[in-house]
């Protein structure tokens, strides 16, 4: 790629622009000859120009009267993308300069001869190209029907095959005034190095008009040059037909042959990828076809081809049984369904049913007419015959004795006729007649050669001896019943005994033999003996209830029943010997030992909930208190020394102390604590550099020594650890300082007074006095007030925490005299608030 460099330009005056715009008009437009009438036309350029001549205009104001821009060449490319002709050796293209290269700011064209479309209705045109510009720069194509007075553009950048492919040409080719086209072939991607390609596009309108030009513009900007544009092979025809025909439906089984049209040496290319003229299609497609003829015309049509799936699936004639039912289907849900059933009387079918599926149960002839949605019908006969088959009775139910039989016998069918003789669903004969012995249900099948069948059934019970059975030979711990079954029986035991059942008891370590003989209604006899030898049942103990005093769990130990024994515990399936249990409830246990003897038993356990812990020995300091709780639900107390009965008490002096708690379940516990008594401690602190300082100026608060630790709190919300403390206060107001020490055992808490007035000289900048009398008071005080000027003012009192306790509205003067009643409120600290237009004043009260 080059950068055009850019060149001077002589602005042209308006009359010399007209004068040459006249010029070249009236040369455009000259008619020289007859025009070209006999078609299809097709000029390659290898005799020559043919008639088609290369010119420019001006583009101002960029080009000099003196540069008419053409870059226009006629003959063989010889560029790096553009090497040849489209076709042959000779083609017009944009040589340009020395450079080979075309010219910035050029408009020039190459217009064709004169054309007489009288003759064509619908012409077609076709060109092919090549191009290689910056995107900038491009070519279009123009036609006149005014002998170049005026030009239109062929085309749009939407239309035509391989058609214009920019709508932002900024060489504008084609106009030289607004509005300007900005349509037209220009650099393609991939470059131009693609090759030749062929366009075509309709001459809309130009059917039927004497005298037709065309004119292919070339136009460029100052910005980049590239190699240009070429065409070549240049035709025009009567646009030729291709047509597939209507859209088609195909039925079942149909194919479809599709012609494109016999052309000499045309190409044909197929949506199926087939290249001849005709293709033939069964299946459901849309198919397209592109013809391209002898001068390079490209034409198609497309054909939607539907195909239908309707097909009626073998429908056999066959044979049913009767009382049988055939149901003919011939599918297709989405299809019209005629059925047609053959009248005897009339000889001839006549309709019958509509819907998709037909039934019967006589024997006929009948046909089916299935029409789908898309017009496809298809048809199908089918005969039905309904079989005869004799009717099978093998007798009632019955019962014979054990080595009896009966003979049970089907009626005869005709000849080929099976027999499937079953007892209890087993196959047991395929013969006519089967000897019957055993019980249960003896069924018979007989199937026609047809396949129909009949069937019949019926149940033999044959009576065996009783099934006795006392169980094996085995130990038994205690008294055990031997049950022989078989009720409605009679019995006869070896103990007498005439019962179904009878209860027996083998002393430990003794062999006995227990027998039984049972016969049933029809006589039939049966015995059995069993040998239970006794012994002796292990024992389960697991003690009495249990109530667990200040522990929370017991192991349970029934005893060990030897080897072999296993135990059952009702707690969580537990299996072992021992069970460790840490809730109340009922405990049960089953041991079953080495030869099947069983024992159990049941312990209830309750848990008492009762706790005491007086915590360990502990420290008390001298003036302070201390309670020790002993508390628990539902219990009684005595503490020693001094036999108090209640929960807690308080003590104010060291010793060893004792409590004995009892619960309403009788369980007693005790416990103690030893109390060392340390002297007394106290806590103090110091204000610094003076109780009372000046608003913005910082206090020092220093706790005392002789402390592990130092809590402050300063009254406005702060509080902070540490033995020496600096603190500014940010309003003007009296504040409680409380400092709490510890010396790692005992603890006090001292609280004095800091910042009771931070603005000294208050009461002269306010120009107001306060005085409150008594103080200390024991509830009723005064307070008189002086102003030095009239003025409102406002008395309250506020206790330590900021609660307002009483206020006043004092009218504007200058004395004011007040009483206060604080009998209703605790003795401590109160300040004495009163607030003017310019400030306030503070007066600390205390009531004791």
């Amino acid at each position: 790629m080059r950068i055009k460099p850019m060149k001077k330009s002589t602005l042209l005056t308006l009359w010399q622009y007209l004068l040459l715009a006249l010029m070249a008009g009236a040369f455009t437009s000259q008619v020289s000859g007859q025009c070209i009438s006999t078609f299809p036309y097709f000029e390659d350029f290898e005799n020559g120009k043919g008639g088609w001549k290369d010119s420019a205009l001006y583009k101002p104001p960029l080009a000099p009267p003196s540069a008419l821009r053409n870059s226009w060449a006629f003959g063989t490319p010889n560029k790096t993308l553009m090497r040849s002709a489209a076709s042959g050796d000779s083609c017009w293209w944009t040589l340009g300069s020395r450079l080979g290269i075309y010219f910035d700011n050029e408009f020039s064209y190459v217009e064709s001869p004169c054309f007489d479309f009288t003759s064509l209705n619908d012409p077609l045109i076709g060109i092919s190209l090549n191009h290689d510009m910056d995107g900038l720069d491009g070519a279009a194509l123009f036609s006149s029907v005014d002998t170049g007075k005026t030009w239109q553009i062929v085309g749009t950048s939407t239309t035509g095959i391989n058609w214009y492919n920019s709508t932002n040409i900024g060489g504008t080719p084609g106009t030289l005034t607004a509005p300007f086209n900005l349509t037209g072939w220009t650099r393609t991607t991939p470059p131009a190095d693609s090759g030749w390609v062929r366009a075509q596009h309709d001459l809309v309108g130009l059917g039927g008009v004497p005298h037709v030009r065309f004119r292919i513009y070339f136009g460029s900007n100052n910005i980049i040059a590239r190699e240009g544009f070429a065409f070549d092979d240049v035709a025009i025809v009567e646009r030729d037909s291709l047509n597939l025909g209507p859209d088609t439906v195909l039925c079942f089984g149909e194919v479809l042959r599709l012609d494109a049209g016999q052309r000499d040496s045309a190409t044909y290319l197929w949506s199926t990828q087939d290249t001849t003229q005709t293709i033939v299609v069964a299946s459901q497609n849309i198919y397209t076809v592109l013809r391209v003829d002898s001068l390079g015309f490209a034409y198609s049509d497309t054909i939607i081809v539907t195909v239908s799936n309707t097909n009626i699936p073998p429908l056999p004639s066959r044979t049913i049984c009767p009382g049988d039912t055939a149901c003919l289907n011939p599918g297709n849900a989405n299809a019209n369904h005629q059925w047609y059933s053959f009248n005897q009387r009339q000889q001839q079918f006549v309709p019958s049913d509509t819907n998709q599926i037909f039934c019967t149960d006589t024997t006929g002839t009948f046909v089916v007419e299935v029409r789908d949605r898309l017009g496809c019908l298809l048809t199908d006969t089918i005969a039905i015959r309904v079989d005869s088959v004799p009717t099978v009775n093998i007798g009632a139910d019955d019962t014979i004795c054990v080595g009896s039989f009966i003979i049970l016998t089907s009626p005869a069918g005709p000849p080929g006729t099976v027999y499937d003789w079953t007892v209890n669903g087993n196959l047991l004969a395929t013969t006519q007649s089967v000897f019957a012995s055993a019980p249960g249900e003896y069924k018979v099948i007989l199937t026609t050669p047809a396949g129909c069948q009949e069937r019949d059934s019926m149940v033999l019970g044959v009576v065996l001896s009783p099934i006795v059975n006392l169980g094996p030979d085995r130990i038994e711990c205690d008294t055990i019943n031997l049950n022989a079954a078989n009720p409605g029986a009679s019995f006869q035991w070896s103990t007498g005994s005439q019962t179904q059942s009878v209860d027996v008891f083998t002393p430990p370590t003794v062999t006995r033999p227990y027998s039984v003989t049972v016969t049933n209604a029809f006589g039939c006899s049966a015995s059995d003996t069993v040998n239970i030898t006794g012994s002796v049942p292990p024992v389960a103990n697991l003690g009495p209830d249990t109530l667990l005093c200040g522990i929370s769990s017991i192991l349970l130990d029934p005893g060990n029943a030897g080897a072999g024994a296993t135990y059952s515990w009702s707690f969580q399936g537990q299996t072992s010997q021992t069970l460790s249990v840490n809730s109340p409830g009922q405990y049960f246990v089953t041991i079953t030992d080495g030869v099947g003897c069983v024992a159990s038993d049941t312990v209830n356990i309750t848990i008492s909930p009762l706790r005491v812990d007086l915590g360990g020995d502990t420290v008390i300091c001298a003036g302070k208190t201390l309670t020790l709780n002993a508390a628990a639900n539902n219990a009684t107390y005595v503490w020693t020394p001094g036999g108090q009965t209640t929960p807690d008490i308080t003590i104010n002096s060291g010793g060893f102390y004792g409590v004995t708690v009892s619960d309403n379940l009788g369980c007693v516990l005790s416990d103690n604590i030893n109390v060392t008594q340390r002297p007394a401690y106290f806590a103090d602190f110091t204000v610094g550099p003076s109780f009372s300082m000046e608003l913005g100026d910082p206090h020092t608060f220093t706790g005392g020594a002789n402390a592990t630790s130092w809590f402050w709190d300063l009254g406005d919300g702060t509080k902070i650890s540490g033995q020496v403390i600096n603190h500014t206060y940010a309003a003007i107001d009296t504040y409680t300082v409380c400092l709490t020490m510890s010396d790692g055992f005992c603890t006090d808490t001292i609280c004095k007074e800091a910042g009771v007035r931070i603005f000294v000289g208050m009461d002269d900048i306010l120009g107001a006095g306060v005085k409150a009398f008594p103080n200390p008071t024991d509830g009723i005080f005064n307070v008189w007030v002086m102003l030095t000027e009239v003025q409102p003012a406002r008395l309250e009192v506020f206790d330590l925490t900021g609660r307002n306790v009483h206020s006043d509205e004092l009218a504007s003067g200058t004395r004011h005299e007040a009483s206060v009643d604080l009998g209703q409120e605790p003795d401590g600290i109160y300040l004495l608030r009163l607030t003017t237009p310019k400030g306030a004043l503070y007066e600390k009260i205390v009531k004791q």
